[in-house]
């Protein structure tokens, strides 16, 4: 089980300056002194949300992965690691189920956002276009890893920026709305989430379980999540470290990493 935490090694580069005598004697010279400049090396750090990848947790399985089906929205939290320090942010990677992503549908949006003052998720977009996943990339990615990369230079807010990720129909497909069925699993007759999807094309219309879309892991924490999410309503609320009503729910945040270069 591999431990994951903020991977940051900090650089703080101090210029010394020196004060030149002369000395008269006999001999004195005149020295030109060339100009020095002093560099240090570029950091990059990966920057990752609290907690560690688990297949239990307190003895309870894990689902592989939980889906973000049309309209569903999910914000990860990162901060500077060192405040005073300056940092561009150069990549976000998402691991995906690769079980649950198997004969997945769907696309998904990934944007990024600065923090209010509150440390909510605003509408401020940092990106001029978010990024369009589909269902056949991620199962395409090894190990259902996606590594994205921004071009030119975007720093990384003091408040800290969200990593938005947003549940959208496969490409063609429209959405219609939300729908629940009653099936039999497990010997008991249980609600299943659906979405109903129209073809842009055609105009047909068809049913889709809310599972089959691209699904992401989580990472097990016991620490308040920074994880967000959203609904239908548009209203961000912050994950719970514990439901009193839900004795099984499991605090996690979605596993999704901010690759920074310290200035």
């Amino acid at each position: 089980m591999k431990k994951h935490s903020v991977l940051a090694g900090l650089l703080a580069l101090n210029a010394l300056g020196h004060r030149a005598t002369a000395q008269t004697s006999p001999a004195a010279r005149s020295v030109a002194l060339d100009t020095v400049a002093v560099t240090g090396k570029v950091q990059q750090l990966t920057l990752l949300p609290p907690g560690e990848r688990a297949t239990r947790f307190g003895g309870l399985p894990l689902p592989p992965g939980l889906p973000l089906p049309p309209g569903r929205r999910v914000a990860v939290r990162f901060q500077p690691p060192a405040a005073g320090h300056e940092y561009d942010i150069r990549s976000v990677t998402l691991h995906c189920s690769v079980l649950f992503n198997a004969s997945a549908t769907g696309s998904l949006l990934v944007q990024l956002a600065p923090a209010d003052s509150t440390g909510e998720p605003t509408s401020r977009y940092l990106l001029p276009a978010p990024y369009v996943l589909t269902a056949r990339q991620v199962r395409r990615a090894r190990r259902g890893t996606l590594t994205l990369g921004l071009q030119g230079q975007l720093a990384l807010p003091p408040q800290g920026v969200f990593v938005l990720l947003t549940g959208a129909p496969a490409p063609g497909e429209a959405f219609v709305a939300d729908t629940m069925k009653l099936e039999k699993l497990g010997g008991e007759q249980r609600r299943v989430a659906y979405v109903q999807v129209r073809s842009q094309t055609s105009g047909t219309t068809r049913l889709v379980s809310a599972a089959d879309y691209i699904s992401l892991l989580t990472i097990v924490t016991t620490e308040q999540p920074v994880t967000w999410s959203s609904g239908r309503d548009q209203r961000w609320r912050r994950a719970s470290l514990s439901v009193p009503q839900l004795p099984r729910y499991r605090p996690h945040n979605y596993w999704v990493e901010l690759g920074v270069t310290e200035l």
